[in-house]
């Protein structure tokens, strides 16, 4: 007993016997066959007497699994965690939106004059669709 060191050669023999022979029972069971460790439902029933009163939902009574254990050495390798730091330049964190720029009087009359443009563009392909 104890702890049994096994070389790459070894696992890799073990891996391809496993898969062996997990291949060679979908064969015979076909695909159609459930897990082992799949519950079949029909085993549990509940018996009620009618008229039976009941004060308090059924409880589940198994262990919580910890996420935080669970996800330890994979949160890094989250795309939105890739994204950040390759917009940071690898800083991490949150990105802030840039300030709007104080614009001149002369651009801000200038776009007024465009953004009026494009509404009139609109209402005439808006009113060239009604007309029809």
């Amino acid at each position: 007993k104890g702890i049994v060191l096994k070389s790459k050669e070894e696992k890799r023999q073990l891996r391809r016997e496993r898969e062996k022979k997990r291949k060679a029972r979908q064969k015979r069971g076909g695909t159609n066959k459930q897990p082992a460790d799949a519950k079949d439902f029909d085993d549990f029933e509940d018996k009620q007497v009618f008229g039976d009163t009941v004060h308090a939902p059924p409880s589940l009574n198994f262990k919580m699994r910890n996420m935080e254990e669970k996800m330890a050495g994979k949160a890094s390798s989250l795309l939105l965690a890739q994204k950040l730091n390759n917009k940071q330049g690898g800083g991490g964190g949150v990105v802030k939106k840039a300030k709007k720029e104080h614009l001149s009087m002369a651009k801000k009359a200038m776009l007024e004059k465009e953004r009026q443009w494009v509404v009139e563009a609109y209402r005439a392909l808006k009113a060239d669709k009604i007309s029809f």
